[in-house]
């Protein structure tokens, strides 16, 4: 059989549809999460359009008819080895049918997989720079064509930008499950939460760190949009580039009472920049008068038993930079 030879061209199905929109409320982006990456799906398809015109040595069409070919996407020009996983990237055995030597086909998840190949998935198959389609005639309208016959046509054909968008679009989702999160996670602990943990150890969870009254870089990703929220109301660190997480241990919480409502020597407030009054981060001294509480003894098995007060440590919520 004379080794045919295939002009081709390379057509994408579809462009990637933007899906991001800004400014929704965080849970209702989660009820959107599943209709949003199905509308993605649907805007880029895992598949894309190639057609070729097979010839013989002499340059005339291969007969018309049903033919099968495998298609073989390489990261290399010419390699034939399969023995490393990155050399074969995806493989499909297609059915084609041939006008004159023409042909047209998608290659997605139809088809027979071909040996060998890292992939059967054709919307993953694009994550590295190089890629080249290779293509070998198993069948042609007078029946299989033998193994030891079979010849990938030559040379390959190089994948250039137009279906890399299939990467693009898994880019996309993961770009957008990545703000999800981050959203959520706002929403349920926005930055400055303050909560009590019973850990251990001296290693916060992820995200948060001790109310230990530490400094931390005003400009620091980890620590930007804390600052934002914080300021110095629990210390202006170096007077520049740092400022002051709270330091909590040994204290109670108290609620801000800017009005004087409940807390009526509110006054006597003064947080750890030296600023009077009952702002955010402002501590009181305790007030404990002298006084004294008649008790009667029971006897040998009586006696007078305190209260328990259990102990904790305080962890900030620091969330890293919005995207």
């Amino acid at each position: 059989m004379t080794p045919p030879t295939c002009s081709n061209q390379l057509r994408t199905s579809s462009t990637t549809a933007g899906l991001k929109r800004r400014g929704w409320q965080a849970i209702r982006r989660i009820a959107l999460l599943f209709m949003a990456c199905a509308v993605s799906a649907q805007a880029v398809p895992p598949a894309f359009n190639y057609q070729g015109r097979l010839t013989d040595d002499q340059g005339q069409p291969l007969a018309s008819g049903e033919y099968t070919l495998a298609f073989r996407l390489w990261s290399d020009s010419t390699s034939l080895s399969t023995a490393d996983p990155n050399h074969l990237v995806w493989g499909r055995e297609c059915a084609v049918t041939v006008v004159n030597g023409t042909f047209n086909v998608i290659l997605d998840g139809s088809g027979a997989p071909v040996a060998g190949a890292s992939t059967t998935e054709i919307g993953v198959a694009f994550t590295g720079a190089n890629r080249h389609l290779g293509l070998t005639i198993t069948r042609t309208p007078t029946g299989t064509v033998p193994v030891a016959q079979r010849k990938e046509i030559l040379p390959r054909q190089q994948i250039l930008s137009a279906p890399y968008a299939l990467q693009a679009e898994q880019a996309a989702k993961a770009t957008l499950a990545a703000d999800l999160v981050q959203e959520v996670r706002d929403a349920l602990t926005p930055p400055g939460t303050v909560i009590a943990w019973m850990g251990t150890n001296n290693v916060p969870p992820a995200g948060w760190e001790f109310c230990w009254g530490q400094e931390v870089l005003r400009n620091d990703p980890k620590y930007a949009r804390l600052f934002a929220v914080l300021g110095t109301s629990n210390g202006s660190g170096d007077g520049s580039a740092t400022f002051n997480l709270p330091d909590l241990r040994g204290l109670f919480l108290r609620g801000v009472d800017a009005n004087g409502v409940n807390d009526t020597d509110n006054q006597s407030r003064t947080n750890r920049s030296g600023v009077l009054g009952p702002t955010v981060g402002s501590l009181q001294n305790d007030d404990l008068k002298s006084h004294s509480h008649p008790v009667a003894d029971t006897g040998p098995t009586g006696g007078i038993q305190g209260g328990l007060f259990g102990s904790f440590r305080t962890l900030m919520h620091y969330p890293a930079a919005q995207r």
